[in-house]
Parts: C-alpha cells; sequence; structure tokens
C-alpha cells in the first residue's frame, strides 16, 4: 500500500479544508467591515453609541440567511456582528434566494417561507413580515434597518428581465408618493425596487437609520 500516497491526499484535503476555512473568514470580513462603517456614520459626531440600547432588523438573501433567525448561527455574518456590536436585539427576515426585484406575479405574502428564487421570496415581503411582527408585538420597533442583498438579482438576470431597465436617476424623478402608490409588482426593477423598499421601511414607526 502506498502510505505516501495516503498522506499526500490527507495533506491535499487538509490544505483545502484549511483554505475553505480562510476564504470563509476573508468573505466575513467583507461583509461585517462595511456594515460596521455604515452603522458608525449613523453615529452622531462626538458621541458614542449605547449599542446596547439598539434594536436592529436585517433582511436579505442567502448570505444573511446563514445566520439565521436569531443571528447565531456561525456560518453568518451577523453572528460576529451581533457579538461584535452586542444591541439590545438582532433579528433576520434574510431568506434564501431572496432579491430586490418583484415580478408581474409578486403579491404581499407575509406566511410563505421560501428558500429559493420566486415571485414572492423578495425584500418587499421581508419587510412586510417585518411591519407585521411591529405591529403585533413580536419585534422591537427597530432603530437600525439593514439590507442586504442583489447577488440574485444579478445572478439570476433572465428570470427577472426588468432588473436593470431603469436607472437610479430615472427612479429617483418620480415623487415619493407616486411610487409607494405602486403595488409590487409595478415594481421591478434593482433600482425602483431599492427605493420602494426603503420609502417601505421608513414609514415603519419610529425606524431611524436603514443601511442599504
Amino acid at each position: 500500500m502506498n502510505f505516501s500516497y495516503l498522506n499526500r491526499g490527507e495533506s491535499n484535503k487538509s490544505t483545502k479544508d484549511f483554505m475553505r476555512k480562510k476564504v470563509i473568514y476573508i468573505l466575513a470580513l467583507f461583509l461585517i467591515v462595511p456594515t460596521l462603517f455604515g452603522l458608525l456614520a449613523f453615529t452622531e459626531k462626538g458621541k458614542e453609541t449605547d449599542w446596547s440600547k439598539k434594536h436592529i432588523a436585517i433582511l436579505g438573501d442567502s448570505n444573511t440567511w446563514l445566520g439565521g433567525d436569531e443571528c447565531d448561527k456561525p456560518k453568518g455574518w451577523n453572528k460576529w456582528f451581533k457579538e461584535t456590536l452586542k444591541p439590545a436585539s438582532c433579528k433576520s427576515y434574510a431568506r434564501s434566494g431572496a432579491t430586490w426585484t418583484n415580478t408581474l406575479n409578486t403579491i404581499r405574502n407575509i406566511s410563505d417561507y421560501s428558500e429559493r428564487l420566486s415571485d414572492n421570496n423578495v425584500i418587499y415581503n421581508q419587510i412586510e413580515r417585518l411591519h407585521n411582527a411591529v405591529e403585533t408585538g413580536t419585534q422591537s420597533v427597530p432603530d437600525i434597518v439593514i439590507i442586504a442583498a442583489g447577488t440574485n438579482d444579478a445572478w439570476f438576470q433572465a428570470k427577472r428581465p426588468q432588473a436593470f431597465a431603469e436607472t437610479s436617476k430615472e427612479v429617483f424623478a418620480i415623487s415619493e408618493t407616486d411610487l409607494l402608490q405602486r403595488k409590487p409588482s409595478e415594481v421591478l426593477s434593482v433600482a425602483a425596487s431599492v427605493r420602494y423598499s426603503c420609502l417601505l421601511v421608513k414609514n415603519i414607526s419610529q425606524s431611524r437609520s436603514l443601511s442599504c
């Protein structure tokens, strides 16, 4: 039996495992660091934020969903984010496969649980779930809402043909009132979906800080 071959195979496996862990840690840093800087931007100059009094809600796709609804799963960046800031609460509404963009068939649906690309697995419905949780008292009113999404919109463009049909300049030329009067099925581009979603989040009572 060629033991040197086995040892070499085990060595290669160990190297691959080590490299895989390094990649995961690097990806986690890429996600956590910009988010932390974004939150620090909300801090008033000269004043230290008491994160222990802040309630944080996080929306997004699989990159955030991996951390679990309670932000306590080690595969997700939000676990380390939560442990770093130690907020009063940190709740995730993220779902694997979620997109910013809606489809012509998107409707309000806060009960369906999906972990794949679909008409209703969209940020809009995560916001609606968050809103419902606040209204029913199962979620503290968030001081900060973080939305981290977009990978699936770019990756599955064939299923989201209108994703890049509008520019941000075109979308911001639309008044807030007119945009909010649209049904989600009428908001199909990434630019429109981002602005639409952010406006909906800001309508959640007392939610003051938003990071998209």
